[in-house]
């Protein structure tokens, strides 16, 4: 290892498959739970995505309810915003519930807006920094170099820069768990190296996970294609394209919160 030997007391070691099966115990332990919250937002989203005009089936021009699919730029804005909003209520009513062991009456029930916008904020921000990343990338490698040595110096340093910033941020992201639990975040001297140590094994899950999310946009199309039939169809494989986004969120969720476990000693 590069930061800590295996014998030193502030050791700690992030396991792969732990990681990856930490959240989906959480789902099949609160089973209940989970599929009354991931139903109601699967429900809530596929009314979005009919008021709004962009049901999953609107990608084929055949779909039935093709004469009101909007394919002007107020019905993707619509649906963005609303599934950022419902996502970020989910994703803080599961914290709650599976993480923080807070009855499922007083998750559905009290309002927790502080928690929801702290959730909100950080769906936006990892949002961004992804856009950020991508965007400086492609400029930086599809720009035409011009002919002054110290100017295009000074403009690779700066965005590389601004690139690391953010990747160490999205590395760094389990701090969020501390963040959103009112607890004290700013602890990157204690992570950093410990994110340094098992950086293959964070690149491995992000792998894992960029994978399900291409297989996610794959399924979109069979969807798609497959709710070409009717009304009731559209309704299933839109609700089934929104469960197995939901599956997905938790499962990183997971993954977040047990790599806060171990760094933070409660694993």
């Amino acid at each position: 290892m590069f930061g800590f030997d295996k014998k030193d007391e502030n050791y700690v070691e992030f396991k792969f498959f732990k990681g990856l099966s930490a959240s989906y115990e959480q789902v099949i332990k609160k089973n209940k739970g989970f599929i009354l919250l991931s139903t109601m937002l699967c429900l809530f989203l596929s009314l979005v995505g009919f008021f709004s005009g962009k049901v999953v089936g609107c990608m084929y021009n055949e779909h039935y309810s093709a004469s009101y699919c909007n394919y002007g730029v107020v019905g993707p804005l619509v649906k963005f915003l609303f599934g950022i909003l419902a996502y970020s209520i989910f994703i803080s009513r599961w914290q709650m519930f599976a993480y923080q062991n807070k009855p499922m009456s007083e998750v559905l029930v009290k309002r927790f807006i502080k928690q929801d916008l702290k959730a909100f904020g950080l769906i936006l921000f990892y949002f961004i920094s992804f856009i950020m990343i991508s965007i400086i990338t492609y400029y930086l490698s599809s720009r035409v170099v011009i002919d002054n040595a110290a100017f295009e110096f000074m403009l690779y340093i700066s965005l590389s820069s601004i690139v690391i910033v953010f990747v160490v941020l999205l590395m760094l992201a389990f701090l969020w768990v501390r963040f959103f639990e009112g607890k004290e975040w700013c602890c990157f001297s204690k992570s950093l190296m410990i994110v340094y140590d098992s950086l293959y094994k964070i690149l491995g899950w992000f792998f894992v996970y960029m994978v399900l999310m291409l297989l996610c946009i794959r399924l979109a199309f069979v969807l798609a294609y497959i709710s070409l039939d009717g009304v009731f169809s559209s309704i299933v494989a839109e609700f089934c394209l929104n469960f197995f986004v939901c599956l997905l969120v938790v499962g990183i969720q997971g993954v977040l919160n047990y790599q806060n476990k171990v760094v933070f000693g409660e694993e």
